[in-house]
């Protein structure tokens, strides 16, 4: 009979090569719990004062702005990981160390977080990083290729503000070519004929799906520049959606479909921003009515637990190919169908929308209903510490 070999975990944990720490996946500060002692050597910090300390409290933020885009990186990265109970990797971003007199070093890490599951449920996460910054800073190829991937940085953030500018000047006059239409089709100046209307209306609709464009333009750019600040509020989100569903039902009629909703019994109370969420409730559902045909049936469900509230979308539409499904949540990105000519669209919704999620720290996935169809389910986390850069800016 062979006889087991014992295991002392916590001598093999700091025997691993490489640097890791542990955090609590349920905890908003993301407390230490365990830290390797090559990690400790590599950052200069004792370890007795890295455990039971959150993860921004051990590890400050300079005021330098790409270590602040790092932190937001890092923090983005673990709540994927926790929303998608997979790995995630951050590419080489820089996190700034502090030294015993206060005072921040430049440090460039390549970082990859893996999830503890346990009973299906993501306990801890596993910080796994390596220190680049001396072979950055002396291997000239690669100090190259950094500033060319910080020269192309650069020209994004210039793109992303000139999306914003010109997206904000052109919308102040495409409203006003809404109001004014508004007011013939009001009869405000007089009655109009029947072509008179039909050319008015037609005009109003072009200017709606112009002004349309503008904001998903406008809304992109700023959540790809980090600008989107979420005002947080404990919320119902069982009944923010039912109030959306109530506000779609004459689109429903009028498309002939049925529409049943299953809620909780309870009320599922998550930390979030109201107006955000609902507009990503209200994407979803559009998308599920856009696409599904007449006479068709739409199942939206909120479902519960202790760390998650889930919203399910579910639709009998036309169904996304399995080849095509990568594509769904890249910017710019359209899934043709027999349906999507008569449908029109930027291609920016579910960018938008899984983007401004997964700033909650929750995600959103995608898989094929049964027999036909599709699903899309919105996962947003109850405990978790939600990174809101530039709290000065506002919201589109």
């Amino acid at each position: 009979m062979k006889q087991r070999i014992g295991i002392d975990y916590d001598f093999l944990f700091h025997a691993l090569p490489g640097n890791y720490l542990v955090m609590q996946a349920d905890d908003p500060d993301f407390t230490i719990v365990e830290v390797s002692d090559s990690l400790c050597d590599v950052v200069g910090i004792d370890r007795s004062d890295m455990l039971n300390k959150p993860l921004t409290a051990v590890f400050p933020e300079s005021s330098n702005s790409d270590s602040k885009e790092g932190t937001r990186s890092l923090l983005a990265s673990i709540r994927r990981c926790i929303a998608s109970t997979k790995p995630d990797t951050v590419g080489v971003i820089r996190y700034d160390v502090q030294d015993a007199d206060g005072q921040f070093m430049r440090r460039l890490w390549r970082t990859t977080h893996f999830p503890v599951v346990r009973r299906g449920k993501v306990s801890g996460v596993i910080l796994s990083t390596q220190e680049v910054t001396e072979a950055f800073d002396h291997d000239e190829y690669t100090r190259q290729r950094l500033e060319y991937l910080e020269h192309l940085v650069l020209i994004n953030k210039s793109k992303d503000e000139f999306i914003s500018v010109a997206s904000h000047q052109l919308r102040t006059p495409a409203t006003g070519v809404k109001q004014y239409l508004a007011m013939l089709l009001d009869n405000l100046f007089g009655a109009l004929n029947d072509e008179q209307r039909d050319l008015v209306q037609r005009a109003y609709d072009s200017n709606e799906r112009q002004l349309k464009i503008v904001t998903d333009l406008l809304k992109v750019a700023q959540v790809d520049s980090g600008k989107l600040v979420l005002h947080t509020e404990p919320v119902d989100v069982n009944m923010l959606t039912h109030s959306v569903l109530q506000e779609f039902a004459s689109v429903f009629k009028q498309r002939s479909q049925s529409l049943e909703f299953r809620g909780t019994k309870q009320p599922a109370i998550v930390e979030i921003d109201k107006d955000i969420i609902r507009m990503v409730i209200e994407n979803l559902v559009d998308n599920a009515s856009k696409y599904t045909d007449l006479d068709g049936r739409l199942v939206v469900s909120v479902r519960q637990n202790k760390s998650e509230v889930d919203i399910a979308i579910k639709d009998e539409g036309v169904g996304i190919p399995k080849e095509r499904r990568g594509m769904l949540f890249e910017k710019f990105s359209r899934i043709h169908n027999r349906l999507s000519t008569k449908v029109g669209g930027t291609g920016l919704g579910l960018y938008w929308a899984k983007k401004s999620v997964e700033l909650h720290g929750g995600n959103i996935v995608y898989e094929p209903a049964r027999p036909r169809g599709s699903v899309f389910t919105i996962k947003l986390m109850k405990n978790v510490n939600i990174f809101t850069p530039n709290k000065q800016e506002g919201r589109v």
